[in-house]
């Protein structure tokens, strides 16, 4: 099932427009954090970022493949 697109810019220009380590450090995501849930994961900034200081498991979720 084809569902609209989100509209989301290419993801060169989409990540130029965070600092995704700066961002995980102000929501105090480090290995003190065992697991977490992202919804609408998009391409990808934070989750992969998020994973490496986590001490479980991400669970990324969004409805493009």
């Amino acid at each position: 099932m084809k569902v609209r697109d989100s509209g989301m810019p290419n993801e060169e220009m989409w990540n130029n427009f965070f600092d995704s380590d700066l961002i995980l450090k102000e929501l105090l995501i480090n290995s003190q954090v065992e697991h977490l849930v992202e919804i609408g994961c998009g391409y990808s900034t934070f989750t992969l970022p998020a994973a490496k200081l986590l001490r479980g498991k991400l669970y990324a979720f969004d409805i493009e493949p």
